[in-house]
């Protein structure tokens, strides 16, 4: 699913109509936003625990696997059901393809990427927080359909002269420090490529039997042994995308 957009328009809608200075302040009038009665209907499918709100402290929606907050207004109110919605599709979604996120909740206010925050969170807990930084990026944005998104950025960066294709280790030290925009998005991309060329050889229950040899506290050449047949530095040998 490429919910993407939506998310951040969602998003910024819940920020410029919830916390505005002095928004806690304004009352409602005639005029005031409601939430369309069409918009209720759902809210029987989320299997809500908790459905608290305040006019000062915003409100808060749970159930047994998410728990998400929203400034006060009606209309974040709204756009809060919205994303609820896409919230838990995107869990269902990363639960069936990766694992389970979290043993208990997950704790959210609304953000852009939400499918690709929650499969980050599932495979730290698969991998008991292991997983190399590549892997965890390109395999979240995968789930999340988001590849097309960093490719379409790619000549950007081509047009400033970057290096299109780094090594695996500028990609682990890019996606770790988080510090460039360019360098980041470049690895981003040049990650998915990675595990695009690891799965031309390997299925992806391997890749996840890796995280799972990772959680159960082995090395990465003991777990790309086992899950890949060779040793990790071999691994990445054979899937680089620097040649």
């Amino acid at each position: 699913m490429r919910n993407v957009s939506l998310i951040a328009a969602l998003v910024a809608l819940l920020v410029v109509f919830g916390c505005g200075k002095g928004s806690k302040d304004k009352k409602e009038g005639p005029e005031a936003f409601r939430v369309p009665d069409s918009l209720l209907a759902p809210i029987e499918g989320y299997h809500l625990t908790v459905d608290d709100y305040h006019v000062i402290n915003g409100g808060v929606l749970a159930n047994a696997q998410i728990e998400l907050r929203y400034p006060s207004s009606e209309i974040a109110r709204y756009l809060a059901l919205k994303v609820f919605g896409l919230v838990k599709t995107s869990y269902e979604k990363v639960t069936k393809e990766i694992g389970r996120p979290a043993a208990g909740k997950i704790v959210l206010i609304g953000e852009q990427g939400i499918t690709n925050r929650i499969a980050q969170v599932a495979i730290n807990r698969r991998s008991g927080g292991k997983s190399p930084f590549w892997l965890k990026e390109a395999l979240a944005t995968r789930v999340a359909g988001e590849e097309g998104i960093l490719k379409i950025q790619q000549p950007e960066f081509q047009y400033e002269g970057r290096n299109m294709n780094p090594s695996p280790e500028a990609i682990e030290r890019a996606i770790a420090e988080g510090t460039n925009r360019g360098d980041s998005r470049i690895a981003y991309y040049a990650a998915c490529r990675m595990l695009e060329n690891l799965l031309k050889t390997h299925s992806m229950e391997k890749v996840l039997s890796f995280l799972d040899r990772l959680g159960e506290g082995t090395t990465l050449d003991q777990a790309s042994r086992e899950a890949f047949g060779v040793d990790y530095g071999a691994l990445i040998d054979g899937i680089r995308v620097d040649r």
